[in-house]
């Protein structure tokens, strides 16, 4: 969706900042990763229900809010991770 690899992504995420972030610099609208991740979810939850495997009751339960969730989780400010400096420790 954002029209990179997986290892891309990780590489770029292990910097900190957001997945928006990495969206925008790969020209991609945040608002659109949002969506494609909502279509997935309400996918997903469609098909376990018509499985047997969620009931309706609770499909609702998890799609409610699901929007906001999903906002916070794409815009949410990540740290860099530790190991992100490839330059090695200091000697």
């Amino acid at each position: 969706m954002i029209g990179i690899t997986a290892e891309e992504f990780r590489d770029e995420m292990a910097d900190g900042g957001s997945i928006a972030d990495v969206a925008e610099a790969h020209g991609v609208d945040p608002a659109e990763v949002e969506a494609a991740l909502l279509t997935e979810l309400e996918e997903r939850i469609a098909e376990a229900v018509e499985r047997g495997r969620l009931d309706p009751e609770r499909a609702t339960e998890i799609l409610d809010g699901a929007a906001e969730r999903i906002h916070e989780f794409v815009t949410k400010e990540r740290p860099a991770r530790p190991d992100a400096d490839e330059s090695g420790p200091e000697v």
